[in-house]
């Protein structure tokens, strides 16, 4: 982290460390201009969101910007937004949805100690898996830079199952991807990690040049 730069956002991990990987790079776009603090807390999935929230709080924190990834593994959209809604009103942190997509969600957040703003990203495609995480998207942008195949996704429930067999066949793809996230073409990772995307461009103003 450079020295003299204030941390501005604050993101936290609720599920595979991967995912801190994955969001570190796309948030590669504040270019030093602003710093983001990466946290995966000990107690993970949505249903910790609030309390992890709440703590952080406690300890101090004082940004008022908050991203939130959270894998949908096999539950419905409308029962992870649900589930998330709970945990935050469980632990006093009050909210108003501000801006919504189909897979993420802008909150204001009212705290008694911290006023903030809240973007949650849920990792999930419209893919044939039982469980949905940041593998689905890490696939779905080898598929669009046509490195892998349906025949390559075959046999597999998960996401996270067919993500280690294919870089078991072919080494070095994870290293590839991550590079076409931080340099390839806009239009592929906008597809590919949309959702991420408009919850850190709603979340953060832009700035101007």
């Amino acid at each position: 982290m450079s020295q003299g730069l204030k941390v501005e956002l604050v993101v936290v991990i609720a599920d595979d460390a991967l995912d801190a990987i994955v969001i570190a790079l796309l948030l590669h776009k504040l270019n030093g201009r602003r710093v983001a603090g990466l946290f995966r807390p000990s107690k993970l999935g949505v249903d910790n969101v609030g309390e992890n929230l709440s703590t952080y709080i406690h300890l101090g924190f004082k940004q008022v910007k908050y991203l939130v990834v959270v894998d949908q593994e096999e539950m419905t959209l409308e029962e992870v937004w649900q589930r998330l809604e709970s945990s935050l009103r469980q632990h006093g942190l009050p909210y108003t949805v501000v801006k919504m997509g189909e897979r993420w969600r802008l909150y204001k957040v009212e705290h008694e100690l911290l006023k903030f703003n809240l973007a949650v990203a849920v990792n999930d495609l419209e893919t044939p898996f039982l469980k949905h995480s940041i593998e689905d998207h890490l696939i779905h942008l080898a598929t669009l830079k046509g490195e892998i195949s349906e025949e390559d996704l075959r046999g597999h429930e998960t996401a996270k199952e067919a993500w280690k067999t294919i870089l078991k066949k072919k080494k070095g793809l994870h290293e590839e991807i991550y590079k076409e996230i931080l340099g390839g073409e806009r239009a592929a990772i906008h597809e590919a990690f949309k959702q991420h995307l408009e919850a850190i461009e709603n979340l953060l103003p832009r700035e101007t040049p």
